[in-house]
C-alpha cells in the first residue's frame, strides 16, 4: 500500500487474545488492511520488518503465532527458485464486525 496514512482494523477476538504478543496483534491489523483489495496480502516479511523496525525473524514469529491460532492462512508459491508467501485473514475476520 503506497499510502502511508491508512487505518488498520483489529477485531476484538484478535486484540483480546492474550496468547498473542502485541506485535502479532498489530501485524494482524496490517495484514487485514493490506488484504482488503484482493483478499490476500502480498507484503514480504522484509516490508513488515522495515515498517515496525524489527528483525525479519520477529515478523516470522508473529506470523507463526497468527497461523498457529488460525487467524491467518499462509500460502507459499515457488517460481524460478524464488519464493513468496501471501497471508489472508479467514473470512470471519476479513471485515470489522
Amino acid at each position: 500500500m503506497s499510502d502511508k496514512n491508512y487505518w488498520i482494523t483489529i477485531p476484538a477476538k484478535v486484540r483480546q487474545d492474550n496468547d498473542l504478543t502485541y506485535g502479532a496483534r498489530l501485524l494482524y491489523g496490517e495484514i487485514n488492511t493490506l488484504s482488503q483489495q484482493t483478499g490476500k496480502c502480498w507484503a514480504t516479511n522484509g516490508y513488515f520488518a522495515e515498517i515496525y523496525n524489527v528483525d525479519r525473524r520477529t515478523v516470522t514469529n508473529w506470523l507463526k503465532e497468527l497461523r498457529d491460532k488460525r487467524y491467518i492462512a499462509v500460502e507459499a508459491e515457488r517460481e524460478n527458485d524464488s519464493s513468496a508467501e501471501d497471508w489472508s485473514p479467514p473470512p470471519r475476520f476479513s471485515r470489522a464486525a
